[in-house]
């Protein structure tokens, strides 16, 4: 997004940020990454950021659609599990790579309950032998840190 493609009265509300922007939010905040996911090889590819978050000790991470991977270590990752793009073999990779202590499936909505069982079940498999939890929040319920 450019501030010139959005409708004046909402360009005057907007702030754009650069990836590695520190916008003044109240809290430690850094953006990371640059462009979502490719949704489909013949869609444009648009710019999504992701927001690293320093509160009370802890980097918390979440990744937008962009699925960068930080340069610094991450204690809790909002993991995106489920978009229509994303593969189940590409969001275990992603949770792999970021190597946080703790991960939150995010976009999880999309599935059924059997769906969504299949799936934690997978990321409990694959991610806690090398340390990594998992967890959901139920809607509404707040992350205690």
């Amino acid at each position: 997004f450019r501030s010139a493609q959005l409708p004046p009265d909402i360009a005057e509300r907007t702030l754009i940020h650069s990836p590695g922007g520190q916008p003044d939010i109240g809290l430690a905040t850094t953006l990371i990454g640059e462009k979502h996911a490719e949704i489909y090889r013949e869609l444009p590819h648009f710019d999504n950021s992701g927001y690293l978050l320093e509160i009370g000790g802890l980097t918390l991470f979440h990744p937008g659609d962009a699925l960068t991977i930080p340069e610094q270590s991450v204690d809790v990752l909002f993991l995106p599990a489920s978009a229509p793009w994303l593969k189940l073999s590409e969001c275990i990779d992603y949770a792999i790579a970021v190597g946080a202590r703790q991960n939150i499936p995010i976009h999880e909505a999309l599935y059924s309950e059997a769906g969504l069982g299949i799936v934690l079940g997978h990321l409990h498999r694959f991610l806690e032998p090398r340390g990594q939890e998992v967890g959901r929040l139920q809607d509404g319920e707040d992350l205690a840190l």
